[in-house]
């Protein structure tokens, strides 16, 4: 996650936790991932 925080507030606040916002931040997160070990892939090929 990207702050440490959000960490302790999903799991400590689960009933008021917005899943929208979740999913939003968790699949940009992925897709940062994925180009992320993409470059590093394509470097070690290189």
């Amino acid at each position: 996650m990207r702050n440490p925080n959000e960490r302790f507030f999903v799991a400590h606040n689960y009933g008021s936790v917005d899943f929208e916002i979740v999913w939003d931040a968790s699949m940009s997160g992925i897709v940062e991932l994925r180009e992320f070990c993409e470059r590093q892939l394509q470097d070690r090929e290189s």
